[in-house]
């Protein structure tokens, strides 16, 4: 009996029971074989976060100075050219990572899908090339240099920006249709933001960005129509990853001279920048005062912001292991600074009497720039004003103290650390005053005093921190020569 149509099971279905269909690729998978050239750049570009933190913290200078950071002096005078590339794929901490990878992916997977694997690679990584030269040849010398992939992103931005503007139909079309004007805006915004921050915070790296830009806009009259990739584009791929790969393994051997140095050369290149009343980093100093004024009601007084940069020259000198060489560069920069306001003086004392070793403190100097910067007070306004007179009071009995005049010292510090209790100041600042006093307290047989300093140094710090240990020794040392009493309370 013959079957009717229909009845009875499909042809060949015994051969789909037993050879089933593949399940549907992982989308990681599907992402890797639509965009493999944007899931490799991130993939790289997260590798090299991964080592910035290995080697020492996403923001840790040394580090990605380790990993090929752009500077100029590093390039064209050591021959370092690893770094035109590398730098591309380094970033300072997770919102500048943050920031570029949402920027890139959005970009990144359109142009791949126009342009095609092979050429989105040898167009993403020219416009990295073009963008550091580009910063490497205009950049101050300043020693943390540049990094980020933020120039390669806005040569992709003038690629698509230049597509919509030049290309051939219908590429042109769709991506006015897709953009409108967002993408203009977008770049006019980075770029208007990118001159602002110059007078305020100087961390965009605008030669780089317009460098990126310039490249992928003349690209853009380069390939004009989606076409097929050729041995031409495969080639130009091939021998740019050749490149990278080559500047990868450069770094790996090379990278590690210019991050031992790292600490003298910024502290180096800071001095440099604050003997120039036009460079950067004063610009930037003097634009902060002015955001600053706008939140405030009123400017900082002249040498307030000078002192801090000062402050921060010291430090990286120290961190440096050259705090001579720190003091040499004070010493003749402190005099070229505005202080009205007696901060730079007073800043000047401190490092007399405190920084490096012995054979470079001077407490008879530093105690007239202790003075003069008290003098300095009667043109300082507002409620910081009596914190101020205390801490330059506390450096003017230092500086009496080193000298061995403990009678005046212990009257001045008195003056300082009764007037910090009076105005509430707490944490550290507080305790070190406390400590000082009931060091002098000690030093003048007062130790009733010295131990209530001690006992409230104690309780203003955490019980691990360096002046807690220094307040429990100094007590453990006043139990052992028993309790005496005197002094003001």
């Amino acid at each position: 009996m013959s079957e009717a149509p229909g009845d009875g099971p499909p042809p060949f279905a015994f051969e789909r029971a037993i050879v089933p269909e593949p399940p549907p690729a992982h989308p990681l998978v599907r992402l890797l074989r639509r965009l493999p050239v944007t899931a490799g750049l991130t993939a790289v570009t997260l590798a090299f976060f991964a080592l910035e933190a290995a080697l020492g913290g996403t923001t840790d200078m040394q580090a990605q100075m380790r990993l090929g950071v752009l500077r100029r002096d590093l390039v064209f005078s050591d021959g370092e050219y690893f770094r035109l590339i590398c730098a591309a794929f380094l970033h300072h901490g997770w919102i500048h990572l943050g920031l570029n990878w949402l920027a890139f992916v959005q970009l990144g997977a359109l142009a791949e899908q126009i342009y095609g694997s092979w050429r989105f690679f040898a167009i993403y990584i020219a416009c990295a090339l073009a963008s550091s030269l580009c910063s490497a040849a205009f950049m101050e010398p300043l020693a943390g240099g540049s990094r980020g992939a933020s120039g390669a992103i806005m040569g992709l931005a003038g690629l698509l920006l230049g597509a919509s503007w030049f290309a051939e139909e219908p590429l042109r079309g769709s991506l006015r249709a897709l953009f409108g004007r967002r993408l203009l805006y977008g770049v006019l915004l980075t770029f208007g933001l990118g001159v602002a921050l110059v007078f305020v915070v100087p961390v965009v790296d605008n030669w780089g960005h317009l460098g990126g830009f310039l490249l992928g806009l003349l690209l853009s009259l380069r390939y004009r129509r989606r076409e097929p990739e050729g041995v031409a584009a495969r080639a130009t791929a091939s021998f740019l990853g050749l490149v990278t790969v080559a500047a990868f393994v450069w770094m790996a051997v090379a990278g590690g001279r210019a991050a031992a140095r790292w600490p003298l050369d910024e502290a180096r290149a800071y001095a440099a920048m604050l003997a120039d009343p036009d460079s950067r980093l004063r610009a930037a100093g003097r634009g902060l005062g002015r955001w600053i004024g706008l939140l405030s009601g009123g400017e900082p007084a002249s040498g307030d912001l000078e002192a801090t940069l000062l402050q921060g020259m010291l430090e990286r000198y120290r961190d440096a292991g050259r705090p001579a060489e720190g003091l040499e560069v004070l010493e003749r920069l402190a005099p070229t600074m505005p202080d009205a306001s007696g901060e730079v003086a007073n800043l000047h004392a401190w490092t007399l009497l405190t920084y490096g070793d012995d054979s470079l403190r001077d407490p008879v100097r530093a105690e007239a720039l202790a003075r003069r910067s008290l003098d300095a007070l009667d043109s300082v306004q507002g409620a910081d004003a009596g914190l101020r007179l205390s801490a330059r009071l506390d450096t003017l009995a230092e500086a009496l103290r080193q000298q061995g005049r403990l009678d005046e010292a212990y009257r001045a510090q008195v003056q300082a650390t009764l007037l910090a209790r009076s105005l509430g100041a707490r944490g550290g600042l507080r305790a070190e005053l406390e400590l000082r006093l009931a060091e002098l307290c000690r030093l003048l047989g007062r130790l009733g005093v010295a131990r209530e300093a001690a006992e409230l140094a104690l309780a203003e710090v955490p019980s691990d921190s360096g002046e807690a240990r220094a307040a429990r020794a100094l007590l453990d040392a006043l139990a052992l020569r028993g309790g005496g009493q005197g002094g003001p309370r």
